[in-house]
This record gives structure tokens, sequence and C-alpha cells, in this order.
């Protein structure tokens, strides 16, 4: 698995987030039902998706690339997509 440093004090001090759910620390039919559960609501309006046309589409491994580029202050917001092949 990838590995990343982190410099936190950095992170906390431009007030950034890193926002993330590793779907893989739950049991997979629960995952899938909480999943399953979100279509009504994406449906009806009630939740919305985020616009991801404001998001740079980056792979794990060019994390770091991105996290340099933040620290150097660029205001590009990252969505780190998995890959399968």
């Amino acid at each position: 698995m990838g590995q990343l440093d982190l410099d936190v004090m950095t992170l906390y001090q431009k007030e950034q987030t890193i926002i993330g759910c590793n779907s893989t620390t739950h049991p997979q039919e629960k995952m899938a039902n909480f999943l399953k559960s979100l279509n009504p609501l994406l449906e009806s309006g009630e939740l919305k998706a985020p616009g991801l046309s404001k998001y740079t589409e980056i792979t794990l491994e060019r994390a770091a690339e991105a996290y340099t580029s933040l620290i150097n202050g660029s205001r590009t917001k990252y969505l780190i997509c998995q890959t399968y092949q």
C-alpha cells in the first residue's frame, strides 16, 4: 500500500482538510447496503453529489505531487480516484 508523509501542522495552519472513506474497513454487505441507501436521496435531489468539475481527478500515485502543490499555495481541489483493471 502507498505511504505519504504528511505535514499536519501546515495542513492545519492553512485550514485545509483531507477527506476520505475507507470502505474496506466495513463488512462488504453493510457497505453495499449503505451505498444503496443513498440512491433514493440522490434521485430525489435531497442529497446532491458535489460538482465534480471543481475537482481535479488524480491517481493515488500522484497524491504526494498534489500535496506538494497545496503546500506551495495551490488552491486546487483534488479527488483521488482508484483505477481498476
